[in-house]
């Protein structure tokens, strides 16, 4: 009788466990982004309905908001920057990469007020930055290559959402900041002291999910990227439809989100591809020395499983 009471309780604990699993399966993956036009061609998946309703968009004011929503489990998928992919990894999380959605090449800026045209004329003078890995990076980045430290700065901690209204108020000299804040700052006089041109290659965009997710969630992971790619495709084949259609979440006009595009570079699925195998794992080293010698981690992560590029050569063709 003891015996199989016994065997009665395993098998109730394993119906709970697989009910719980199938559960979770049944759910739609959630993708968490915060507002970047190289993030629209996900969001574009969802409004031309290219993930067969597998995928829920979740979107949020910053990308420290984002960050933490992904630690928390809040959702599944999250678009970072390669750095606080690192970052993670640092803290004793297991991000890995499954795409390359945009590459920076000036969408990342300071912007200082009217009278400022250089980042050693912000000496003394206060930079408001999103406190995150992205907003440390730039703010170090600049200040090496112009000969600065810390020191030479007030350094004024900032949510995204607060970047126009802390700026337009005089509560800051500068701002790091990207779009759609980088446009309407410089439509008002703002003046670009760094942009993310001066630093090729050095911030990238990606979508990450969790490595213990990628077998439970396989084939609707894989739908992600299917979706994707054909937003990504659309885009580029009907720019001015696709804009238009992307507008309707922005403040932008269809001709300012095309505007917007040009600080960014847009890998294609084989593009991606060809940067997977040839030059992002380099990067992704040099990425680690900078980020330690500024103190941005404390030492250096295993990054041998952080790309999985698996999804990408299933649909390249």
């Amino acid at each position: 009788m003891k015996i199989a009471f016994k065997t009665l309780i395993l098998v109730v604990i394993t119906f709970m466990i697989t009910a719980c699993d199938n559960k979770i399966s049944n759910e739609p993956l959630k993708i968490g982004t915060n507002e970047w036009p190289g993030y629209e061609s996900l969001h574009l998946a969802k409004f031309k309905n290219y993930y067969d309703n597998e995928v829920k968009m979740v979107e949020f004011g910053s990308a420290s908001e984002a960050l933490r929503a992904y630690k928390n489990g809040a959702i599944e998928l999250a678009t970072l920057t390669l750095d606080e992919v690192l970052l993670l990894r640092s803290q004793g999380f297991d991000p890995v990469v499954l795409a390359i959605l945009d590459i920076s090449k000036g969408g990342d800026v300071i912007i200082a007020k009217k009278g400022i045209s250089s980042m050693q004329e912000l000496k003394g003078k206060s930079l408001g930055f999103e406190y995150t890995a992205l907003g440390s990076y730039i703010v170090s980045r600049a200040l090496e290559i112009n000969g600065m430290t810390h020191n030479d700065l007030t350094l004024v901690p900032l949510e995204f959402s607060e970047h126009e209204n802390a700026f337009e108020k005089g509560e800051v000299d500068a701002v790091v900041t990207f779009e759609p804040v980088k446009s309407y700052l410089l439509e008002k006089g703002g003046i670009e002291v760094f942009t993310s041109k001066e630093i090729p290659g050095e911030i990238i965009d990606v979508l990450v999910v969790s490595k213990s997710l990628i077998e439970k969630r396989k084939d609707e992971l894989r739908k992600v990227l299917i979706g994707w790619k054909k937003a990504q495709e659309y885009l580029i084949n009907n720019p001015l439809q696709a804009a238009t259609e992307i507008s309707t979440r922005y403040k932008f006009t269809p001709k300012e989100f095309l505007n917007s595009l040009n600080g960014l570079e847009l890998p294609t699925v084989q593009e991606n591809l060809h940067i997977f195998k040839e030059s992002l794992p380099n990067v992704i080293k040099q990425l680690q020395k900078v980020m330690i010698s500024k103190k941005l981690i404390s030492k250096k992560v295993d990054t041998t499983d952080l790309i999985d590029s698996s999804f990408i050569e299933d649909i390249v063709n």
